[in-house]
């Protein structure tokens, strides 16, 4: 059963993914036959023996908590350049599957490792050539590198090559923001990137970014929720297991019930720590007047219950300096229902007021904002 992830690499899968790099495919179809390409994917996969014991002795789940981190085809163009430096090295076979293994596990190392010595100029070079796609003058430098000195080109290629911007934790987190950014809707491909940085590099995301992308994938579950139901919420996910995702579902999933959800305390002590979390500049206070817009607008001002108009009051209080928040809010509450609330509201708008010259409000806005509350 292991061995199923190994089948789906076929020689015309390779051939597809290789359409999207031309000058890539010319030169491996120029030193290997399609087969072969796909019998090294293959090998890259293929389950371990530490896998196949821990299958027989505890199923899947066992297995799969035993799997390498080298055994990745992810950033296939990236991992199939490497050929271009591991063929000048003289491997072949199962060294060839093993090295390029070595390379991905560089990729993914959650506190990457520096070569015993620093990379020789001409394997950078090479390396530079291979981000240009200029695949002849990689080979030459790589071969020029592997003459003067094998084994400290191969012992420093790995690292050197995994620590490249296009395919480090920092190029990782570009193009998952990226997609947050542009994505209004369920993206599986993006959500599947999110997972797989935050299970392997959390500890290495600061806090703000890793906070941003756990909301991200938040909202890409939700979606996912609206889609299918909240029977589709994967709740094997590990991130979804911590305690701050406990305590967003628990708001999400309970719908828009009049009556709070029984973890309502736990909920809150969660946004409360990521509202707390911001620094006092222009683009952390901008970040909290999102996330308190979002959870606004699950309700209508008319419909709110009393827990959730309490609730966001809190939140409030914790940006202390944030014009817009207290604006934004004031706003919401007058148009109330309730007489209490629309008094409330009146109370916000006057702290907006005196927050005019917080770190929220630029100073190009500041002459506008003024004569707009005034």
């Amino acid at each position: 059963m292991l061995a199923w992830r190994t089948w789906w690499v076929t020689a015309d899968y390779v051939d597809k993914q290789l359409e999207r790099n031309e000058p890539l495919k010319t030169w491996l179809l120029e030193r290997y036959a399609l087969s072969d390409i796909k019998s090294l994917l293959r090998g890259v996969l293929a389950p371990t023996d530490a896998e196949l014991g821990a299958y027989n002795a505890e199923g899947v789940d066992g297995a799969l908590r035993r799997v390498a981190p080298g055994q990745s085809l992810r950033e296939l163009d990236w991992l199939l350049g490497s050929l271009v430096f591991w063929s000048q090295a003289g491997l072949d076979g199962a060294q060839l599957v093993r090295a390029m293994q070595d390379t991905q596990a560089a990729r993914l190392a959650p506190d990457p490792q520096s070569s015993p010595a620093p990379p020789a100029m001409a394997v950078l070079a090479g390396i530079d050539a291979l981000e240009q796609r200029d695949f002849p003058r990689a080979e030459q430098r790589f071969g020029e590198a592997v003459a003067a000195d094998r084994r400290g080109a191969i012992a420093s290629f790995p690292a050197a090559y995994a620590s490249r911007d296009a395919v480090s934790v920092k190029g990782a987190l570009n193009k998952v923001n990226q997609a947050c950014i542009d994505s209004d809707s369920y993206d599986e491909q993006a959500r599947f990137e999110l997972e797989d940085l935050l299970a392997g590099h959390e500890d290495a995301i600061a806090d703000p970014d890793r906070v941003r992308l756990e909301y991200c994938l938040f909202l890409f579950e939700r979606s996912l929720v609206q889609l299918h139901g909240a029977g589709q919420m994967r709740a094997s996910l590990k991130t979804l297991n911590t305690p701050r995702y406990s305590s967003l579902w628990t708001l999400e999933l309970s719908g828009r019930s009049f009556d709070p959800p029984p973890d309502l305390a736990a909920a809150e002590n969660w946004l409360a720590s990521a509202f707390r979390e911001w620094k006092e500049t222009e683009e952390d206070e901008a970040n909290a007047q999102n996330a308190l817009l979002e959870l606004r607008n699950r309700y209508n001002a008319r419909s709110a219950p009393r827990w959730y108009l309490d609730l966001l009051q809190r939140l409030a209080e914790l940006r202390p300096k944030n014009f817009y928040i207290a604006y934004d809010l004031g706003d919401w509450l007058s148009d109330g229902s309730d007489e209490a609330d629309v008094d409330k509201g009146r109370f916000w708008l006057e702290r907006a007021r005196e927050r005019i010259d917080g770190p929220a409000v630029s100073d190009a806005e500041r002459p506008r904002l003024s004569a707009w509350i005034s």
